[in-house]
């Protein structure tokens, strides 16, 4: 999990990521690897490990301040599997 979020992740604080986005960029990172993936529990405290937050908003639930890289952005576009909110306030 230290290779896919150094490979695809990156620290922003106003950026927000659909948590099925970032498992989905995290499954295509392990296809492209040739890697097991681990499951969402396993991803999610890794992630708290590294300081993102786990929210929820109106049934939604999303990582605040990670963002991931543009190439595995257009992947999951071409996929419907990517939806990003950028927070305008904090």
């Amino acid at each position: 999990m230290k290779e896919f979020f150094s490979d695809v992740c990156k620290i922003n604080a106003k950026a927000i990521v659909d948590c099925e986005a970032l498992y989905a960029a995290y499954i295509l990172w392990c296809i492209d690897k040739h890697a097991e993936p681990r499951t969402r529990k396993e991803l999610g405290a890794f992630f708290k490990e590294q300081g993102v937050i786990k929210r929820e908003r109106q049934g939604n639930q999303f990582w605040e301040g990670v963002d991931i890289s543009e190439e595995y952005k257009k992947t999951l576009k071409k996929l419907g599997h990517y939806r990003k909110i950028y927070l305008t306030q904090r």
